[in-house]
Formats: structure tokens, C-alpha cells, sequence
């Protein structure tokens, strides 16, 4: 969640900020290269985060839909580029991958098969 959550600040800061990135030294963040690398990161950060417990504990598919469609918006945003406007993609994208989590997280608190001594 936190990547993602991350993902999203930078992307809404970001173009409000390239004006002063070069004078803070910061202009390395608008990088294409970099914003791919942080999507492919925190794809398999979510991968990993969402299976086990999809797979071992609730068997819920919602978590994996809102994330899935939260990539998609995301790399919808990316490669329109600039025919449309991206940041609303990138940032609805975000909020569904953060929300996939977040309720990933609510189903294992509550899953019905485990208890805390399977938990690990």
C-alpha cells in the first residue's frame, strides 16, 4: 500500500514540481526510465502481498480484481500519454491498488479458516 500510495504523490506532485526539481537537484525524478521501474516494483510488491493470502487464507477474488483493474488504469495512463490526460489514470489506478490491500488486509483479519497460530 505504501508504494502504491507513494506512486500516487509522485505522480500528482510531480508535475507541479518540475519547475523547481532542477534548482533542488531533484530533476533525476522526472525520468521516464524511473516511473516505469517504480510501476514494475510495485507490481510485484502487490503480487507478492496479494496471492499468499488469496491462495491460504479468504479466496476472495475482489482484492485481486481492484488490483488488477488498478494496474490497468495505471498503464492505461501511461501509454495514452499525451492524448490524454494521464495524472487522473495514474491517480484512480493508485487509489485501486491501495484499496485492493486494503481489503486484502480486512479479509485476513476475518478469515473464517485460520486462526492466529496458522498465521506466519
Amino acid at each position: 500500500m505504501a508504494v502504491s500510495l507513494l506512486c500516487a504523490i509522485h505522480c500528482v506532485v510531480l508535475p507541479l514540481a518540475l519547475g523547481s526539481l532542477a534548482a533542488a537537484g531533484l530533476s533525476w525524478l522526472h525520468n521516464e526510465a524511473l516511473e516505469w521501474i517504480i510501476l514494475a516494483g510495485s507490481l510485484i510488491i502487490g503480487v507478492c502481498g496479494l496471492l499468499p493470502a488469496y491462495r491460504t487464507r479468504h479466496r476472495k477474488k475482489r482484492c485481486l480484481w481492484l488490483f488488477l483493474f488498478g494496474v490497468l488504469s495505471i498503464l492505461v495512463g501511461r501509454l495514452a500519454g499525451q492524448s490524454l490526460q494521464e495524472t487522473p489514470f495514474i491517480v484512480a489506478g493508485a487509489a485501486l491498488i491501495v484499496s485492493a490491500h486494503g481489503t486484502n488486509q480486512y479479509l485476513c483479519s476475518r478469515c473464517p479458516r485460520c486462526d492466529d497460530t496458522c498465521a506466519e
